[in-house]
Order: structure tokens, then C-alpha cells, then sequence
């Protein structure tokens, strides 16, 4: 009879964390992910890195922003490379038209070799711009 109980009972833990697994699954599959990629001048890295670490402190306090870190390349010490995760794309979309971010785009705009390539990843599909 203890057997049983506990079979039952390792049954009915196991259904629990498969539903909250699966809504976890959910939650981050309408997840937003963003890998964004810069090429920066050496001469400029330092005030790039500084200025963006400035950026990510006001991104952090904007709605909907799950996680916004900056790093340097392990492969190239040039590129910089952001990793950043939101709830929705409108809370992306709102994070590209804050004040902040029109600053950092012209402060940086000249410590760049070429343009920031943006992968949006969302429900499996990736864009590029």
C-alpha cells in the first residue's frame, strides 16, 4: 500500500512540473531575443564600451526589458556584442524610440567601422536588419 501512495505521489509531482515546465516553454516562446553586433574602432572601444554601459543602466528600468547585457567579442576584441531579452515586441519597439537610445546612437555613430547588425529572435524566426 506505501507503494502506491508513493508512485501517486511521484505521479502528481511530475504533472505539476511538466505544466509549470510548459508554461514557462510559453512564456519564452513569445520571449523577444535581440543580438545586436558592433564593430568598433580600437581607438574608440574604451569610451564605446563606458558610454554603453550608460545606456544599459537606463534600458534595465524600461518596461517589458528581461535582460540587456553588453560584452566584448571573445573571438574579435573589436566587435561588441548585446544580448537582450523582452516580454513583447511592442516593449522592444518602444526600447529603439527612447530618448536614451537616440543619445547613444549619435554619441556612437562615430566609434563604429560599420553599422550595428540587429537579429530580432521571436517564435522561432529570426530577423535581420
Amino acid at each position: 500500500s506505501s507503494d502506491v501512495c508513493s508512485s501517486d505521489l511521484s505521479r502528481s509531482s511530475r504533472r505539476k512540473k511538466s505544466t509549470s515546465a510548459n508554461e514557462e516553454t510559453d512564456r519564452e516562446k513569445n520571449m523577444i531575443y535581440v543580438i545586436a553586433t558592433t564593430p568598433m574602432k580600437p581607438e574608440n572601444k574604451d569610451d564605446f564600451i563606458k558610454g554603453h554601459k550608460a545606456c544599459t543602466a537606463e534600458t534595465l528600468k524600461e518596461k517589458g526589458c528581461l535582460s540587456y547585457d553588453g560584452h566584448v567579442s571573445v573571438n574579435n576584441p573589436n566587435l561588441y556584442v548585446v544580448v537582450e531579452r523582452w516580454e513583447t515586441r511592442d516593449d522592444l519597439n518602444a526600447h529603439g524610440r527612447a530618448p536614451h537610445m537616440k543619445v547613444w546612437r549619435e554619441y556612437s555613430s562615430q566609434m563604429k567601422t560599420a553599422p550595428t547588425v540587429i537579429e530580432i529572435i521571436s517564435d522561432g524566426k529570426v530577423e535581420k536588419f
